[in-house]
């Protein structure tokens, strides 16, 4: 369980250089000691010892597809990618191939933009941003669980399973942003639809303890996170307000008792929230100019963030 302080502050701990093309996309393993980052335009990706700072074995590099999403098993020894019309595993640290990847016979679809992987390390649910399409695979098998999951308009852009594993949020960004919350063992939609962020979804995070989820706006410029019981689908209190261009990253701390977000102004601004009553608690904090994309660790603490202009990763902690 770990906590952020009354008065928090920010350091940037290390630069991570190694990529020559934009930085499209950077996850952390669950422990938050590995980061992964992949390029935007090449099939091109690094992994970072978080502590050392140092880059783990070559990059792994393909020709043929650029890998957009990656998630790390809960025992830090298989890396799943996903990009277009496949999903690859790989043996760590050696990356080298493990077992056959998951592909579907209609090439025409890309059901592998996006990936995660359940808690347990068993579930792997997959989708793409241009078909209403979700799918659940079993990663010991690489079989598909259950019935594919229709109806999510827009194409699935972000995909989060709780912390038990027993929810799986599903958002697209198109639009007036919506979040579904399926049940994972019955297939079954939990709910209404979560609606009304404003030009898309931003990001999500859940609560340690599964019962709320946030989920920001992409783009206005109060910076709106909406919290949902996600027993219910209904809104809890009144949102947070960041005051910022949208809200692109979130985190609550590993005690659950204050949330994190990342959103832009003149540069990217941390605010930190009581969970409880929904207000701000300690002085917001500048971070950078405009910088792409973002990760936070599980417990809140350590982020990544991708610059636009020298291609490094910055590592930050907030203590």
């Amino acid at each position: 369980m770990t906590s952020i302080p009354a008065h928090p502050t920010i350091r940037r701990i290390a630069t991570l250089r190694g990529h020559t093309g934009t930085v499209g996309g950077v996850w952390f393993s669950p422990d938050g000691q590995t980061l992964a980052s992949s390029e935007a335009d090449v099939g091109n990706l690094q992994l970072w010892d978080v502590r050392t700072h140092r880059r783990i074995r070559a990059p792994l590099t393909s020709a043929v597809l650029v890998f957009q999403s990656a998630a790390i098993s809960p025992d830090g020894e298989t890396l799943i990618t996903g990009g277009a019309d496949r999903a690859q595993f790989w043996q760590l640290p050696s990356l080298r191939q493990s077992g056959r990847s998951l592909e579907l016979s209609d090439h025409t679809l890309r059901p592998f933009d996006v990936v995660a992987l359940s808690p347990d390390g068993r579930t792997l649910a997959t989708g793409g941003n241009d078909g209403e399409d979700l799918w659940l695979w079993d990663v010991a098998s690489r079989r598909q669980r259950g019935k594919v999951l229709t109806g999510h308009e827009g194409g699935v852009d972000g995909l989060l399973f709780s912390p038990d594993g027993r929810t799986l949020a599903v958002s697209s960004h198109i639009g007036d942003g919506v979040v579904r919350l399926w049940d994972v063992e019955s297939r079954r939609q939990r709910g209404e639809a979560l609606t009304g962020h404003q030009g898309g979804v931003g990001a999500m995070v859940f609560s340690p303890d599964g019962s709320t989820l946030a989920v920001s706006a992409s783009v206005g410029a109060d910076g709106l996170v909406r919290l949902w019981d996600t027993a219910t689908g209904t809104q809890r209190g009144e949102p947070l307000r960041a005051r910022t261009v949208g809200v692109s990253a979130l985190a609550y701390s590993g005690d659950g008792k204050t949330i994190v977000t990342l959103g832009f102004y003149s540069g990217l601004v941390l605010r930190f929230w009581d969970a409880a009553t929904h207000k701000e608690r300690a002085k917001p904090l500048e971070l950078a100019r405009l910088s792409q994309p973002i990760a936070f660790t599980a417990d809140g603490l350590t982020l990544a963030t991708g610059s636009y202009e020298d291609h490094g990763i910055r590592l930050w902690r907030i203590e």
